[in-house]
């Protein structure tokens, strides 16, 4: 496994995504699995996605059922390995090397050729006496090899990193890392876009997003088939994205949609085609059923003519559904019973009636009513838009 460089006290940071255990309290290094111990506690199974056995104290790779009775690990092609022992899991805190240097939660402090500390990425763990490399607690190193063995097991080890002993804005380390204005990760990720088109999120700082929009390398690696990662000789396992979250864009005032999401003050929460929300630029409004359009209150949403009815003789086109930041609500008064919204023009549509269009002043013969400011609206190469 690869050691990490240590961090000063009060700035360290996770370097590499944890799992989290069922009880939210307990958490195992990345790759490896949480099992329940005897006590009812978790421990900590050294391999992905493992098989927990019935006793509570082994566990076995995946795909591979627990023979206790032999104490091995059967596979469909009924090939055998010993059964692992699971490690205690760890609750949330840096692990401090020394007074002033510190390792990220569920690593265990190891040092360095420089006679500095470095991090290794398992709890507990075995460092390597040639003091670059360290194994997973209960394996032991093979210097000849160049892997980490516990019976039958082996797990290739990697070369560690230089250490960074200053931060030039820790605080900046302890933010969401922002993919766009909706989605961001967590700190010491890297936003990679996955297959569908969404935005997922690499447990790794500057990491390399590979092509297949499934996983992503370290900095420094490149992206090889089969979700490997290569630098030189070395291969590694490449790491799989997980979903991107919302993040929190909300303002004093906003108007709460539900525990994540919010709308700017005066516009109304409407639920989204896409079975999230979005955001009428109308306070008070009303959400058409086709989860795309929204009309002012009191009116009601004529989905199939698109527009948004009072009386017979008061209607307009239906708005669009904004995902926007904020934005004016102030209505523009066409005459008649009919509106526009704040940067709209009033404009008559070819049967006579009123239309809005989009922009807040024209070129085209605007109507008193429009609302907008004294004197003819300046040349526009933009195309018109339509009424």
């Amino acid at each position: 496994a690869k050691k990490l460089p240590a961090q000063r006290t009060n700035r360290a940071v996770a370097l590499s995504s944890s799992v989290m255990c069922p009880d939210a309290r307990s958490q195992c290094p990345d790759g490896s699995t949480c099992c329940e111990l005897p006590s009812g506690k978790y421990g900590c199974c050294p391999m992905p996605n493992a098989t927990c056995c019935s006793d509570h104290l082994h566990c076995c790779p995946q795909d591979t059922v627990c023979d206790l009775i032999q104490s091995k690990c059967l596979s469909k092609e009924n090939a055998t390995t010993d059964l692992l022992t699971k490690l205690p899991a760890h609750t949330v805190g840096d692990v401090k090397c020394d007074m002033e240097v510190s390792c990220p939660d569920g690593y265990t402090c190891c040092r360095l050729q420089s006679g500095a500390w470095g991090c290794c990425p398992f709890t507990q763990a075995v460092c390597c006496e040639d003091h670059i490399h360290c194994c997973p607690a209960g394996f032991t190193c093979d210097t000849q090899k160049g892997t980490c063995e516990q019976g039958t097991h082996q797990v290739p080890w990697m070369e560690k990193a230089p250490a960074h002993l200053s931060l030039p804005d820790p605080q900046a380390l302890k933010r969401d890392v922002p993919c766009d204005n909706v989605s961001s990760c967590p700190p010491s990720n890297t936003c990679c876009q996955l297959m569908s088109g969404e935005w997922g999120c690499c447990p790794v700082p500057e990491a390399v997003c590979c092509s297949d929009h499934q996983h992503c390398c370290p900095q420094g690696y490149t992206c090889v088939a089969e979700g490997q990662c290569q630098r030189g000789s070395e291969i590694v396992a490449g790491r799989e994205k997980m979903p991107a979250h919302r993040a929190s864009l909300s303002h004093p005032g906003d108007i709460g949609c539900d525990q994540h999401t919010s709308c700017p003050v005066g516009q109304t929460c409407c639920p989204s085609l896409g079975g999230g929300w979005a955001c009428c630029q109308l306070p008070h409004a009303v959400c058409c059923e086709d989860r795309q359009h929204c009309c002012p209150a009191g009116y009601t949403c004529n989905v199939k003519a698109r527009s948004c009815e009072k009386e017979v003789v008061s209607a307009q086109p239906a708005t669009f559904l904004a995902r926007s930041l904020h934005v004016g609500v102030k209505d523009v008064e066409c005459g008649e019973g009919h509106f526009c919204h704040d940067n709209q023009t009033c404009c008559r549509d070819n049967r006579g009636g009123w239309a809005c269009c989009p922009y807040r002043q024209v070129s085209a013969n605007p109507h008193p009513g429009a609302g907008y400011g004294q004197g003819p609206g300046p040349t526009s190469s933009n195309p018109l838009a339509p009424l």
